[in-house]
């Protein structure tokens, strides 16, 4: 058996002994208070329950010493947390049991309240403490309905008897005392039930937290997976290959048609364009067209990224998620994927794209192959991550 089932094995074990003690324990509570008029038979009893008692002070410290591991703070809370239904209802039994003076001064009594109070605080820090007070809310009332109960039977008893003896004053008197026992049964019950009510109220309040937590946890999970994924890549191709499906697409020129976002083997940015839908040059603004040999980047969207292109102008902020496509000497320093719209300086480009330099941290001079002079104004690709993968621009069909 592995550790972790044999774990579980021994959470379930003690939380069976502790069951069984309780019952035990619930019993000699009703014994003492059903025997107050036979000392014999009381003692007897306070014995057995304070034998008992003993036994559960030593369960709840032993667990609560043992809580300082993982698998042990796993067994205090398969044992006493939840709806802390255990420590309530022997702390209410115990705080109900009224002892005879013979029994009354026994350290066990005031050592097992502090046991009760050592796992209650823990219980509390657990973030139990609502559902802890319900429950030794509804454990009194419980306790209480059943002690009201015992004694109207009692009561009623005696007046039967009375009754039977012909003695009407008696009679009278017993019936009364019986009647008002019931009334007390009643009221108790009542109390119960609004303890009950409030119980329940606060074990689906628990449960709503606590989906609500796991919810928080599996999302806060998916998004720390999320962020540990690339959202974009360049991905190596050769004249010939086919476009990568995520290829970003740029926009088209008069001379290539449609055109995506690729660099060369220098790390200049440029266009990609197409011979009959396949991969076929790159071209850029310094280095030309590649040579048909050599493989070059294109720009793909990976996992969550999507793409979008973003209005630029000359000394304007790099935006987050501005796509960094390398360094270069020319430009002295990093360069930013971007493209120019509505043909620019008269020429036929509408979404060509090239390099972004700065200057100081700013937008400086988009550069692309058709135009020997430089841009001031375009449009910068940014890619962040959203719902689906997906890239900005794709040609229509």
């Amino acid at each position: 058996m592995c550790s972790e089932a044999m774990a579980r094995r021994m959470s379930e074990t003690l939380t069976e002994d502790i069951d069984e003690l309780l019952q035990k324990v619930k019993e000699e509570h009703n014994n003492i208070a059903a025997y107050k008029s036979s000392m014999v038979k009381l003692r007897a009893h306070e014995i057995d329950m304070l034998r008992h008692m003993e036994t559960f002070r030593d369960m709840v410290r032993a667990t609560l010493k043992g809580s300082s591991s993982e698998e042990g703070r796993g067994k205090l809370n398969a044992c006493f947390g939840g709806d802390c239904v255990r420590i309530a209802t022997f702390r209410a039994i115990i705080e109900a049991t009224t002892f005879s003076q013979s029994n009354a001064g026994d350290k066990r009594i005031p050592d097992s309240s502090d046991a009760c109070e050592e796992m209650e605080a823990v219980l509390k820090d657990m973030g139990l403490g609502r559902t802890l007070i319900a429950s030794k809310e509804k454990m009194y009332h419980e306790i209480a309905e059943a002690a009201a109960q015992a004694e109207a039977e009692r009561l009623a008893a005696d007046a039967a008897k009375a009754k039977a003896s012909g003695d009407a004053d008696a009679a009278a008197a017993a019936s009364a005392a019986a009647a008002a026992a019931a009334a007390k049964v009643a009221a108790a019950a009542a109390a119960k039930k609004d303890a009950e009510d409030k119980a329940r109220e606060e074990a689906e309040r628990r449960a709503k937290l606590e989906e609500e937590a796991r919810q928080k946890t599996a999302a806060d999970d998916e998004a720390r997976r999320a962020a540990a994924e690339p959202i974009y890549d360049w991905k190596r191709v050769q004249q010939g290959d086919p476009v990568p499906e995520v290829a970003v697409y740029s926009g088209k020129t008069k001379s290539d048609g449609d055109v995506y976002v690729a660099r060369d083997m220098k790390g200049e940015l440029g266009k990609l364009n197409l011979l009959r839908g396949k991969v076929n040059n790159i071209w850029c603004h310094e280095g030309g067209k590649s040579k048909d040999t050599l493989p070059m980047d294109v720009l793909v969207v990976c996992g969550r990224g999507v793409a979008e292109w973003k209005a630029i102008h000359k000394g304007n902020d790099i935006p987050m998620g501005a796509v960094l496509g390398g360094a270069t000497v020319t430009d002295g320093g990093e360069i930013y994927v971007a493209r120019v719209k509505n043909g620019v300086h008269g020429k036929g480009i509408d979404g060509e794209c090239g390099k972004l330099n700065v200057d100081k941290g700013k937008a400086h001079n988009i550069w692309v192959h058709s135009a020997w002079l430089a841009h001031t104004e375009g449009e910068i690709l940014c890619i962040h991550g959203g719902a689906s993968g997906a890239a900005a621009g794709y040609p229509s069909s």
